[in-house]
């Protein structure tokens, strides 16, 4: 995993492991080298939001989490309800047969009716009425490229800076190859393809896309569910027995790997480990 790998190579770093499924992540430092602050800088630098998760603050920045990601979602639901309904008009227009064809004869007689004459050299009545429902679609497909695509673009972005490549990069290219060589036919050279752009390649290449990103935070709310009861389950403190026999009380962050715990009847186990009595 590149975040893993990008904070491993980070200075005083000794092992890092990160979830993007559940959006959390253990990273085991050398505070002799580094410290909590370098390495969020280490997230800020690959264009990713870290936190430091502590005792007295887990509930809290899981609260904020799931309040900022339910609000979220609804945006993107919103966001691509729109953008499927331009993409089924597009899809509709471009695809259909006869509906191209159809679709600029309406406008070509819309415009006459107001007196609005569209013609261009050598060009004879159907070719504008295609030059025509290509620019309807080109219309519908701007905000579907350049709105709810802008966040393709800035991901693509952050991760080439971070010089990582995801499908961010992908999506962003390919939408921008297909609007870009779109505009030529629809405004230089109409003979390619017989005129017909790809503009509802964007559309639903992005639609898709957003459905798919929409489906996938969907589980990550389940699992931050999930994780956040097992908090909840997790208790503050552990009683440590000592070499000595006796016992104290501790707070969870400070146990560590081959230390004994007490667990009472009716506690929670709030760490893995192996039964030696009992």
């Amino acid at each position: 995993m590149n975040v893993e790998n990008h904070l491993n190579a980070a200075p005083g770093v000794v092992e890092a492991v990160v979830s993007l499924a559940s959006n959390s992540g253990k990273v085991v430092f050398d505070p002799e080298v580094t410290n909590p602050d370098e390495v969020l800088k280490v997230f800020d630098d690959m264009s990713f939001t870290a936190r430091l998760v502590q005792g007295d603050n887990k509930m809290k920045i899981l609260k904020e989490r799931k309040a900022k990601a339910a609000a979220q979602a609804k945006k993107d639901m919103r966001a691509f309800v729109i953008s499927a309904i331009i993409t089924v008009i597009v899809v509709c227009v471009c695809m259909v047969p006869g509906w191209h064809m159809h679709t600029g004869k309406l406008i070509f007689d819309a415009l006459a009716g107001a007196g609005i004459t569209v013609a261009s050299a050598g060009a004879t009545e159907m070719d504008m009425h295609m030059f025509l429902a290509n620019v309807l679609v080109m219309i519908l497909t701007i905000p579907v490229q350049f709105v709810f695509g802008a966040k393709f673009y800035k991901g693509a972005h952050d991760s080439i800076k971070s010089g990582m490549a995801n499908m961010d990069v992908l999506v962003a290219a390919g939408t921008s190859i297909a609007f870009a060589f779109s505009l030529y036919i629809t405004f230089f050279d109409g003979t390619i393809n017989d005129g017909m752009p790809y503009f509802e390649t964007c559309d639903m290449l992005i639609t898709f896309v957003m459905l798919g990103k929409l489906l996938e935070s969907r589980a990550k709310a389940h699992a931050g569910d999930a994780v956040e009861k097992l908090i909840r389950l997790t208790p503050d403190t552990v009683t440590v027995l000592k070499k000595d026999g006796t016992t104290q009380e501790c707070a969870l962050e400070d146990v560590f790997p081959g230390e004994k715990i007490i667990i009472r009847k009716g506690d929670n186990f709030p760490v893995d480990g192996e039964v030696t009595d009992g």
